[in-house]
């Protein structure tokens, strides 16, 4: 107890001497009995709009700001050289860890130790505690192929810049300056424009460029979906701003967000989990599984070859910006909310299978363009057909089927032992209740479309493109017979 207090205070002297100012109405706290290691909370109440801290950019850490540079210079440019922003801060921070002595040293005191500190993100578990992840689609996410690749690209420029201090980095070193780097760092835009700037000027945002950055201090907010009550800004002088967004009672913890991500993803990245659901939770359903359920109709090859020309058809018909329709997988989102592309996917097979129950079809570009356009156009103006419905309800049940029965379970506040057991329920409770609530069809589809939605009957969309196929055929053959 008294080394986490002495650690902190030097901390906070580290923080004073960099000319970082910090609201009188916060502290840094203790919340290890919570299991969130440091955090801060308000002394006093606090209001919307009001600065909570400022950093200057000179405390920063990254691949402009750093020991390794101001101890090698001629390492600048190559530093700035390299493509990946990760393969420079990793060099550097891990430089900064050897030193034994570094203008950071107190900062890193507060940061995971490399001996002593239990990382929990998915690259540190073992095969049996993955397996009680099944069937999340994130264990397909795990990357331990590409960070191995990483690893091994490092060690080679380690080499070739003959850099004495981290020659010997081993595999283990190399992982978890990775994970304190996705856990704790930032990305800081680089030339932010002023505040009375125009934010809407679409050409000003692309000429932004943003630095990866450890940045001292607001890596001290704990994360939060649900209680996000602060962002980073800034402010003219280019400083760094922690700014109040939500009010925040006396006693209250002040909380940044790592983004939108469902429990699955942070505990990938960050190594651990919101114990009643994020705010962003969402139930995948992989591609395989549709294929799976239509292949009960048209043959597996069909539907392969089918998946195949649709996403040729997509790629000529839509828009740069838009998803592909056909994806590894479609996200279903605890709002109630889906895809759109896996509303149109379900919809265009659909309407394939049951024409191909009437006549045969082939997995011919000319039919399934005229197929897709109908479907497209169905879609858009808000409307399903009621084999569409039932398609849908029986993919997504299929896929809940596959999750275990603590999935069913209520969320517990509070994670159990063996921890890793206790955050993989937990991600399991998340996925397993997003896909559920999309089961609400009318509410889902109302939200993915904007707007209720008017379920009509299959027939009639058949018979309007079975109808056209057959006057363009005659058309055509009028055409070949007067040539």
């Amino acid at each position: 107890m008294a080394d986490f207090s002495a650690r902190t205070d030097k901390f906070i002297a580290f923080l004073q001497e960099n000319d970082v100012t910090i609201s009188p109405k916060l502290q840094i706290a203790d919340l290890r009995a919570a299991n969130q290691g440091r955090g801060i909370i308000a002394l006093e109440d606090i209001e919307i709009d009001e600065t909570l801290f400022t950093i200057p950019r000179t405390v920063l850490i990254n691949s402009l700001n750093n020991s390794l540079v101001q101890d090698q210079p001629e390492l600048a440019d190559k530093l700035a050289g390299l493509e990946n922003e990760w393969d420079a801060l990793i060099l550097v921070l891990l430089y900064e860890y050897k030193r034994k002595e570094s203008k950071w040293t107190d900062y890193f005191n507060v940061l995971p130790d490399l001996d002593t500190f239990e990382f929990h993100e998915l690259l540190f578990w073992n095969d049996e505690q993955l397996s009680d992840l099944k069937p999340s689609l994130v264990l397909d996410r795990i990357g331990k192929d590409k960070t191995v690749e990483m690893y091994e690209r490092l060690v080679a420029i380690v080499n070739q810049w003959n850099l004495e201090e981290l020659k010997g980095m081993t595999m283990e070193e190399f992982t978890k300056i990775a994970t304190i780097i996705m856990s704790y760092s930032f990305d800081v835009a680089q030339g932010t424009e002023d505040e009375d700037e125009d934010e809407d000027d679409e050409e000003e945002e692309e000429e932004v460029e943003y630095i990866k950055s450890m940045v001292p201090l607001a890596d001290t907010l704990n994360a939060d979906t649900h209680l996000n009550n602060a962002i980073l800004t800034y402010n003219k002088n280019q400083d760094l701003v922690m700014t109040c967004i939500k009010p925040i009672k006396k006693g209250e913890q002040v909380y940044n967000t790592y983004s939108d991500h469902p429990n699955c993803e942070i505990l990938r990245r960050y190594g651990y989990v919101e114990t009643t659901g994020s705010k962003y939770d969402f139930g995948e359903i992989p591609l395989t599984l549709i294929t799976s359920h239509f292949s009960k109709s048209l043959s597996e090859q069909l539907v392969f070859d089918l998946l195949e020309i649709i996403t040729e058809i997509s790629q000529e018909e839509q828009e740069d910006d838009e998803p592909e329709v056909v994806a590894e997988s479609y996200d279903c989102y605890s709002s109630k909310e889906v895809n759109l592309t896996f509303v149109f996917l379900i919809q265009l097979v659909t309407i394939i299978a049951l024409i191909h129950k009437q006549e045969p079809i082939t997995a011919d570009i000319q039919n399934i363009t005229r197929i897709y356009k109908k479907c497209y156009q169905l879609v858009e103006s808000k409307k399903v057909t009621t084999e569409f419905v039932k398609n849908y309800t029986e993919i997504l049940q299929a896929r809940i089927n596959e999750y275990p029965p603590i999935a069913k379970e209520p969320y517990d506040k509070e994670l159990k032992e063996p921890l890793r057991k206790s955050m993989a329920e937990v991600v399991l409770k998340s996925e397993y209740q997003s896909l559920s609530n999309c089961l609400d069809v009318d509410a889902t589809l109302a939200n993915t479309l904007d707007g209720s939605v008017k379920t009509i009957d299959d027939d009639k969309l058949i018979r309007n493109i079975l109808k056209k196929r057959s006057n363009e055929d005659i058309s055509s053959n009028a055409k070949r017979t007067k040539n």
